[in-house]
């Protein structure tokens, strides 16, 4: 059929674009792939996610729905009208796209992450935990559900189970100095000085001007009784953002300024 030949080098023709980064291209090839055959479901759901990603939201969701309308099995038509609903901050219905998703797609790592951000921004709290451990189990090599993960264990206080996402992160992406900072972090909290020392130590050595890292080997030192010791790192720490001049005075009030 010349019309079915034509869509498939119409959709090649929008593939190839949108590898060469030219969008513009790309939504025109599927609008020709759509004025042949109005109902081909996905045409509508990539020429959404193009229209997404120009930030023209209204007619990217009126896209994806009329993808969603054409075809209610095509997963990515609820993805990404999912990401466009979490985009503008309309949570309850990002999560009944994402939840569709994964009733499609119980594996689908990416849905239940997107959940997880929706629910804190809900201040769902369990529910946040449940899927962004989910999102995690299901794919424990990836940094971003990691850090989410360990993130909203640290900042509700369960350091310990912060700690263990962390060291399991630390396995595959060892270069990756938030994790030692965030490591550190729980271990301080938890008392455990020392070990706390040397995340943060370890912290700059991949990241040679975290101010916020020097200010900890500080207080570590400082809490450790190693007082020379401390009083270089907060110096280092106040040389690289003066905005902590007035917390390491609280360590060391009679600090005179160096200009």
């Amino acid at each position: 059929m010349k019309s079915s030949n034509d869509m498939q080098a119409l959709t090649r023709d929008a593939e190839d674009a949108l590898q060469a980064g030219d969008r513009d291209l790309a939504a025109t090839c599927y609008e020709k792939v759509l004025s042949l055959d109005a109902d081909y479901a996905p045409a509508y759901a990539n020429l959404g996610l193009i229209q997404f990603e120009l930030g023209n939201v209204e007619r990217a969701e009126s896209l994806f729905l009329a993808g969603i309308e054409k075809d209610y099995d095509l997963r990515e038509a609820h993805f990404n009208l999912g990401c466009l609903y979490q985009s503008i901050e309309e949570h309850e219905s990002a999560l009944e796209c994402f939840r569709t998703v994964i009733e499609k797609d119980t594996d689908d790592y990416e849905a239940y992450y997107r959940m997880g951000l929706s629910c804190i921004a809900m201040k769902r709290c369990e529910d946040a935990k449940g899927f962004l451990q989910t999102a995690f189990q299901l794919k424990p090599d990836c940094l971003e559900f990691g850090l989410a993960l360990a993130r909203y264990f640290f900042y509700h206080h369960i350091y310990d189970k912060a700690e263990s996402v962390l060291r399991l992160l630390l396995v595959t992406h060892n270069k990756t100095p938030q994790l030692y900072y965030l490591l550190g972090l729980s271990l301080k909290e938890q008392g455990k000085t020392e070990s706390a020392l040397a995340q943060f130590f370890r912290t700059v050595a991949c990241d040679e001007n975290n101010s916020m890292a020097y200010f900890f080997l500080g207080k570590c030192c400082h809490d450790l009784a190693l007082h020379k010791q401390a009083k270089d790192f907060f110096m280092r720490a106040r040389d690289l953002n003066a905005g902590l001049t007035d917390e390491i005075r609280f360590y060391f009030p009679d600090e005179q300024e160096n200009g």
